[in-house]
């Protein structure tokens, strides 16, 4: 599944969940380690998870364009 972020420069990122890693709050942002190096984002821990689907929580949904866009 890919996912769309946005990094702290307001540029949007987009990942493939197979290729992360790893991730980690740094204060009200995330640091998000994939397996070609970091990022850091705008969104929380748990709004990545919750559009991963991880754990039980509820994503928002993929796109017509075929990514998961995080509110």
């Amino acid at each position: 599944m890919w996912i769309r972020l946005t990094a702290t420069d307001g540029h949007h990122v987009s990942l493939n969940s197979k290729h992360l890693v790893a991730l980690r709050d740094h204060g009200d942002r995330t640091i998000v380690t994939h397996c070609q190096g970091e990022v850091l984002v705008e969104e929380t821990q748990t709004a990545i998870l919750a559009a991963l689907r991880l754990r039980g929580t509820q994503g928002t949904g993929m796109s017509d364009d075929g990514f998961t866009s995080i509110q």
